[in-house]
């Protein structure tokens, strides 16, 4: 867990998205840690804290940079990318009905695997591996979680 002060920069569904400007300055003033979190009724499911040294709007989001996790294993997704408003972790791209991962942070749809994404009326959808290691996303039921909200924490480095 991130100790200390930290800057919330949260992304409920239905307010909105995350603003990129607004992540980006304050990466700019010098990020210490960076923590991305998935909550359901007020309650963390699941979270990864970064190293946010000398990082910039995207390279903190890597497996090289993961300090912490609730998850055993995200280092070994094969896909690990901060893109627009998506956060994706997830194992190799080989069709969906054996695509596997970790969390899908998505604003719209993705591709062309509609069963992953089709069981939430509302955009945004913030889809997680209920189980501490990854999950196949079109096996579905219990090892796929859906989060209400999706929030990014940085604690400013002292100065």
């Amino acid at each position: 867990m991130v100790q200390g002060v930290e800057r919330r920069v949260s992304h409920q569904m239905n307010t909105g998205t995350i603003s990129r400007r607004t992540l980006r300055r304050i990466l700019e003033r010098g990020a210490e840690h960076v923590k991305v979190a998935l909550y359901k009724g007020g309650v963390e499911l699941h979270h990864i804290t970064f190293d946010g040294s000398s990082s910039n709007l995207t390279s903190w989001f890597s497996p090289d940079r993961i300090l912490d996790t609730s998850w055993d294993d995200p280092q070994n997704a094969t896909y690990f990318a901060l893109e627009a408003h998506r956060f994706l972790i997830y194992g190799p791209y080989n069709g969906c009905p054996t695509d596997y991962g970790w969390m899908l942070v998505v604003d719209s749809p993705q591709d062309n695997c509609p069963s992953i994404l089709s069981n939430m009326p509302t955009w945004p959808r913030f889809i997680y591996s209920t189980a501490t290691t990854r999950v196949t996303w079109s096996v579905g039921g219990s090892g796929v979680g859906h989060a209400e909200v999706f929030a990014v924490f940085v604690k400013l480095a002292t100065r």
